[in-house]
């Protein structure tokens, strides 16, 4: 394991004991006003139902996981488990770029449109499947890199140990 990883684990670690008390601990159904920016959640974020969510800039103790969202954007956050985004028939877009995933996998699947790009899994893999269009660029996978059943992928720059784009 390369000291950067061991580095980026032992912060994640002492950054989830850390977290504050007043943090939310409930699954948050919604988006609110569309954005979390810098937000700090214990346990599972779940976000379901139409419309847009961005979530921006944010530490997940538990999951992500996005359900049948028209569009959502994932940018600069920190999660302890698993980054998960469902789409609904091929319809929407989902940018999830520059994520941190400490124990778990990210999977985008059934969107429009999937750019994933410059994120990384500690320990897990990277799944963008079944997608109308998918961009993976720049990723990086302790495990796999799949892109299986999109209409189009184009897989650029990543690396994991299996890279399947």
């Amino acid at each position: 394991m390369t000291s950067r990883k061991l580095f980026l684990m032992a912060a994640m670690g002492c950054l989830l004991l850390g977290v504050s008390v007043g943090a939310a601990r409930a699954q948050v159904q919604g988006c609110g006003d569309g954005v979390l920016d810098g937000e700090t959640f214990d346990d599972t974020l779940r976000v379901t139902g139409t419309g847009s969510c961005t979530i921006i800039n944010s530490t997940v103790g538990g999951d992500i996981r996005v359900i049948n969202l028209d569009n959502v954007v994932l940018i600069n956050n920190r999660v302890g488990g698993t980054i998960r985004v469902d789409g609904n028939a091929g319809m929407g877009t989902a940018t999830v770029k520059e994520n941190t995933v400490f124990r778990g996998n990210l999977v985008v699947r059934d969107m429009e449109t999937a750019n994933v790009t410059e994120n990384e899994t500690l320990t897990g893999s990277i799944r963008v499947v079944f997608n109308v269009s998918a961009f993976v660029q720049a990723n990086i996978a302790e495990q796999v890199i799949e892109c299986r059943g999109n209409t189009n992928v184009e897989g650029l720059f990543n690396y994991a140990p299996k890279d399947r784009c």
